[in-house]
């Protein structure tokens, strides 16, 4: 029951962002998955919003971002988790040919 309500949120949030039948068609011919296009949908304008105001706060600087010590364990975590499936992927594929 959920998939269904998924998909018509999600099918809603692309015609509503284009206004068009194109982002449709390239979402159902290429299979987009729908979680991502709705959290970008409800959280997209909110973390922009926050992006601008924490810029202007510190006057254009990035440490803002890096300030607190767990703020640095959160993009720790972030880049680990973008670089590990290929490390992981490259390690298992040289057990292979070892093995």
């Amino acid at each position: 029951m959920l998939l269904p309500g998924s998909l018509v949120v999600s099918l809603l949030g692309v015609f509503a962002v284009n206004n068009s039948v194109q982002g449709l068609l390239l979402m159902i011919v290429f299979g987009i998955p729908q979680r991502p296009i709705i959290l970008g949908m409800v959280l997209g304008r909110l973390m922009e919003q926050s992006l601008r105001q924490a810029l202007i706060i510190s006057n254009g600087s990035l440490s803002i971002f890096a300030s607190s010590p767990l703020a640095i364990v959160f993009i720790g975590l972030a880049i680990v988790s973008v670089f590990l499936p290929t490390l992981l992927r490259r390690i298992g594929a040289k057990d292979a040919i070892g093995a």
